[in-house]
């Protein structure tokens, strides 16, 4: 009868509890990719909600613009003297006597605009100007049918699309890694 392990077999177990650590760590890797993608998601998603909601209070057109490549974002009223690169003083808005209002943020780290051919190489594409993507009316609806894609590199690409008469907002992991 023997009291002991061998070397060999400890090494063996070791051997095995690293390679089910190595596995289980690659998988909640990924996972914790997929919960930043719906993140970004989530944040585009209420980005609109939000440049909806200025368009109808503000009795003025809103404009989500875009960065392309980048994590960066703004909405504006989509009147020219806010996308010019220096704006002048906020005007006011002529039904409610408030001022308009601008927001610029970005999605969470590491994840990004993908507009696919359009300036994909270059993430200054036309000179770093936003490429505006979509406006709100003031009616609520949204200008067009519009969807974007948000990439982060290794994982399945996430699409955010919105339709422009109903507001309807759906969310979508396309099919292949990214690059």
């Amino acid at each position: 009868m023997r009291s002991g392990v061998t070397l060999m077999e400890l090494l063996l177990v070791m051997a095995i509890v690293i390679v089910v650590a190595g596995i289980a760590f690659v998988n909640f890797d990924s996972a914790y990719d997929e919960v930043k993608l719906n993140s970004a998601a989530d944040t585009v998603r209420r980005s609109w909600a939000q440049a909806r909601a200025e368009a109808i209070d503000a009795q003025v057109a809103y404009r989500f613009a875009v960065m392309p490549n980048t994590s960066r974002f703004r909405i504006a009223p989509d009147l020219p003297e806010y996308w010019n690169q220096s704006i002048s003083e906020a005007t006011e808005s002529s039904e409610t006597g408030q001022p308009l209002q601008i927001i610029e943020d970005q999605l969470p780290e590491n994840i990004v605009f993908d507009f696919g051919g359009a300036g994909s190489s270059d993430p200054n594409a036309a000179g770093g100007d936003w490429v505006p993507v979509l406006a709100f009316l003031p009616d609520g609806r949204a200008s067009d049918d519009t969807d974007v894609t948000l990439r982060l590199k290794n994982s399945r690409p996430v699409r955010v699309r919105i339709r422009a008469l109903t507001g309807t907002v759906k969310v979508e992991t396309l099919q292949g890694a990214g690059q």
